[in-house]
């Protein structure tokens, strides 16, 4: 009779011990049919065409879900896992997404215009065509993302990083980029046109055929970069470090001097 009364106040005790400590967490599953809520777990779930304009999804667990064409305009996700989601055409303009991560996400076509994202990982993500215009991006992270012709007009993205990202023929024209980092970067007939570039660092980038007319360039760095046939066209170049480590003249304007 003892041994009975002993093994259930131990079993007892040990679950109380293992939710007290937050040990449990691993056997928290997805569940679909959840309204959407802060920290609502959603992983892997079908959402794609959903209608979720202003809905408040802070820090919610959205890993692998699929979004694909929904419509999330103005909608509260601060915070937020979107790691390998798939987000193809869905309308992010004007949500509020700081701090989320969206590592791997397939998110062609998306549209982020007027988005709150800053100091969002966007690492290896697939951006492909994905419009940026005027969003909060400063001190988010695009690495080694794919960004062909994706379109940041007007964004501020100062203290962003797009080491090693693919952003042939994207836009930033009247971009705010100070401090940015696109170290390695391809940027092949990118338009950088009036972009507020100073002290970007573009060290070891492509920039062939790339558009960086009236842009200011101020301390910029270019080491070992590729910028044949580049344009800079009455660009300010004012201390600005060229491909081959020459510094120019505090008055260059469109020519290293």
């Amino acid at each position: 009779m003892r041994k009975n009364r002993v093994f259930p106040s131990i079993k007892l005790s040990l679950i109380v011990f293992l939710l007290a400590t937050g040990q449990c967490q691993s056997y928290v599953y997805a569940a679909c049919n959840d309204k959407p809520a802060p920290r609502v777990n959603w992983s892997n779930c079908d959402k794609a065409g959903l209608n979720l304009a202003s809905a408040d999804l802070t820090e919610a667990t959205l890993t692998g879900i699929n979004l694909s064409g929904a419509n999330l305009t103005g909608a509260q996700m601060a915070r937020v896992d979107l790691s390998f989601a798939k987000l193809e055409k869905a309308n992010f303009s004007r949500v509020w997404m700081n701090k989320a991560i969206l590592i791997a996400a397939k998110a062609n076509s998306a549209n982020f215009s007027g988005a709150y994202l800053q100091k969002t990982r966007f690492a290896r993500a697939q951006l492909n065509q994905t419009v940026f215009i005027r969003a909060h991006l400063k001190g988010a992270n695009f690495y080694q993302s794919q960004l062909k012709q994706a379109n940041f007009s007007a964004a501020d993205l100062q203290q962003s990083d797009f080491e090693q990202a693919n952003l042939t023929r994207a836009v930033f024209s009247h971009a705010k980029m100070l401090n940015a980092v696109l170290t390695g970067a391809r940027l092949l007939s990118a338009n950088f046109q009036a972009a507020m570039l100073d002290k970007a660092v573009f060290d070891g980038s492509n920039c062939r055929y790339t558009d960086f007319s009236h842009a200011s360039l101020a301390q910029a760095s270019f080491r070992d970069a590729r910028i044949e046939e580049s344009i800079f066209k009455q660009a300010v170049l004012k201390g600005t470090i060229w491909s081959n480590y020459k510094r120019c003249s505090s008055d260059s304007i469109g020519v290293c001097e």
